[in-house]
């Protein structure tokens, strides 16, 4: 849902981009990612792709929030954004990158 409320530019995911220093179409091109990467999982064939891609947006997210840390104004109210989440969904889309790797190799074999 995030990378559709990306893509919807209403301007909030614009300037939240822009308050971290980079430009808001960035924040396009995350939420396409987003979306390109989850609809990937839902097949089995392309799922490391998938996890891998997201893996990315989620490191991206992990290092924004570490070096931008605190609350940040978004959608109208003072918002906490800790890196901890992402570093889970990091973690566990590694995960499943590695099975979905293993899986690749052991059929291609």
């Amino acid at each position: 849902m995030n990378g559709f409320s990306k893509l919807a530019t209403t301007g909030e995911w614009d300037r939240l981009f822009a308050f971290w220093g980079y430009p808001a179409w960035l924040a396009t091109l995350v939420g396409a990612a987003e979306i390109a990467g989850a609809l990937l999982m839902l097949v089995p064939r392309f799922a490391f792709y998938g996890a891998s891609t997201l893996a990315a947006v989620m490191l991206g997210a992990v290092v924004t929030l570490v070096t931008h840390p605190g609350s940040h104004f978004f959608r109208g109210r003072q918002t906490p954004m800790r890196f901890g989440t992402p570093l889970v969904y990091l973690l566990i889309l590694l995960m499943v990158a590695a099975v979905r790797w293993k899986d690749r190799a052991s059929r291609s074999a």
